[in-house]
């Protein structure tokens, strides 16, 4: 369509005439030209799609300008993306936190951190393979505490995310006794058996 045609387009005119069209009333026109101006990177598109994601009533809308922000790392688009983070829409939040996730500050990992506790299992998933990336001893000690989720894939992948961190002796004894337990609620798990085998047992210190 039009919009995704000006969306290749990295002239002014082709932002300006797609910012113009975020007038439409109708929610998938919107979402179009959403996506449209997430291929470009001049100030009047960024400052367009953290209008949307701030202000759309469509929360599909949302959840698109929170994914075209993503590829974006300002201090501008942090805020906006942590002020997502307190979306009412679950898939609003998740978007926010998968996008969040590029950015390397200690406020945007402190705010990862905490989405790991949110209500909705999807954005706690989403924050838990988002911490993947960060190796701070915080991000660490929140995918520690997220080997308690209730929800058997948070768990799974939080221990996925901690197998690939040394030392892991901190960590050991609470992945190998969470381990066990998912172990003896889903036995046979190939998962769980693949972690638990590359997971290095804490020392005895008995011995």
């Amino acid at each position: 369509n039009a919009a995704t045609a000006l969306g290749y387009h990295q002239s002014e005119h082709a932002v300006n005439a797609l910012i113009e069209v975020l007038k439409n009333p109708e929610p998938f026109v919107r979402r179009s030209v959403v996506e449209a101006l997430g291929n470009h990177s001049s100030e009047a598109a960024i400052s367009a799609l953290i209008r949307i994601l701030n202000e759309d009533f469509d929360a599909r809308t949302r959840t698109i300008a929170a994914k075209a922000l993503g590829k974006t790392i300002t201090d501008n688009v942090e805020h906006a993306l942590i002020e997502a983070l307190k979306d009412s829409v679950p898939y609003v939040r998740q978007s926010a936190v998968e996008a969040l996730g590029n950015h390397k500050s200690e406020v945007a990992v402190s705010e990862l951190i905490r989405m790991v506790k949110d209500p909705d299992v999807s954005v706690r998933m989403s924050a838990v393979q988002v911490l993947d990336n960060h190796q701070s001893k915080q991000a660490t000690t929140a995918l520690v505490d997220a080997m308690n989720d209730p929800y058997l894939f948070v768990r799974i992948y939080a221990a996925v995310a901690l197998v690939k961190r040394t030392p892991l002796e901190a960590a050991g004894t609470t992945l190998i006794d969470a381990l066990d337990y998912d172990y003896g609620l889903h036995m046979g798990s190939g998962i769980i058996d693949m972690i638990k085998n590359e997971l290095p047992r804490p020392r005895d210190h008995r011995s």
